[in-house]
């Protein structure tokens, strides 16, 4: 084929490709419907670097956080080669930055220091940086003898009497409703946070340790009352062997409710509406391996 004709028919191609991209593209705004994490994964993996810098330049928060962290990922892994792990800040620095951006929130500071350790290796492994070494933390009580609670994530005190299960913080009493006692009595191993503002508890617990999905609630405090439940992404959905640690937190801001997660196997971030507990953005580096 000579040069003309070669010309001629990439000119002729080149709207099919647009449309594949698009195509593909659209397929991924649907993302929160996307059934399964595997499927997410296997979409976000067919997905080219033009593809991938369009989606983390788009409109949805999500999609954007999971592109972007897709491409740092795969840079980091061209660039480890055959070396059993490898380790460049920068790119990891940016990714903190373009997550608070994104987010319009702050995260905690051992959330980003997990980050900013992270190694490409055969996966893709986050050093949890421990949480009490950045900013210490005072525990009160004896968490682990109250609803198979390891510790709690901030200077919070859990009691229970019978079925009434009450969280202190500070001078802040959360009662918390029936519904989630019995949530909570169902066999929790893991740790609790807890944030008041305005008249209402922000609850969440689950195993931080592996990464875990995390349930979270909204309690009105006047009416003592259950408002909405949820749950986050998890930032590993494969089964933990041997020793994992991790931690979780909560924040509260602009009327949504961040949840950061981080262990060993991986971290996610995820936000809700503060007033229905609908979810407005996840990110999970399980997602993009």
């Amino acid at each position: 084929m000579n040069v003309p004709a070669l010309c001629l028919v990439l000119w002729l191609a080149l709207p099919l490709y647009g449309q594949v991209q698009d195509a593909r593209i659209d397929a991924l705004e649907q993302w929160t419907k996307i059934p399964t994490q595997k499927e997410r994964s296997r979409i976000l993996g067919q997905l080219s670097d033009a593809e991938l810098q369009k989606l983390k330049y788009g409109t949805d928060d999500s999609l954007s956080l999971q592109a972007a962290w897709k491409l740092i990922t795969d840079s980091l892994h061209r660039a480890r080669g055959s070396k059993p792990e490898f380790h460049d800040p920068a790119p990891l620095a940016y990714f903190v930055g373009f997550v608070e951006g994104r987010s319009e929130v702050g995260p905690p500071l051992w959330f980003s220091k997990t980050i900013l350790t992270s190694c490409a290796s055969a996966n893709f492994v986050p050093h949890v940086v421990p949480r009490e070494v950045i900013r210490p933390r005072r525990l009160v009580g004896k968490q682990e003898e109250v609803l198979g609670m390891v510790r709690s994530a901030t200077d919070i005190r859990i009691d229970q009497n019978g079925d009434r299960v009450q969280i202190r913080l500070n001078e802040t009493a959360v009662n918390l409703p029936e519904a989630v006692v019995r949530k909570l009595n169902g066999g929790l191993s893991g740790d609790l946070d807890c944030w008041v503002e305005a008249n209402r508890a922000y609850v969440s617990w689950g195993n931080s340790s592996t990464a875990g999905e995390h349930d979270v609630c909204c309690i009105d405090l006047e009416a003592n009352s259950l408002v909405w439940q949820s749950k986050t992404c998890a930032g590993y959905y494969g089964a933990v062997g041997g020793y994992s640690e991790g931690f979780h937190e909560i924040r509260v801001s602009k009327e949504r409710v961040f949840i950061f997660c981080a262990a060993h196997v991986g971290f996610f971030l995820h936000s809700f509406d503060t007033k229905t507990g609908r979810t407005l953005q996840q990110f999970s580096t399980d997602f993009s391996p």
